[in-house]
């Protein structure tokens, strides 16, 4: 049986991705509440992909 790599096991694509998604949402809805709108957008047109 293969050992896990890395510190917590084995990551595939998909949950890298959910990763990298939910924290490109987060910081993309903080922009916004912050007032800088522009950003806020980008990032979370950036999340939708």
């Amino acid at each position: 049986m293969d050992k896990p790599n890395g510190l917590l096991g084995f990551y595939n694509y998909t949950v890298v991705l959910t990763y990298i998604g939910m924290i490109t949402g987060f910081i993309g809805i903080v922009l916004s509440l912050e007032g800088n709108g522009m950003a806020g957008v980008i990032c979370l047109m950036i999340d939708g992909l």
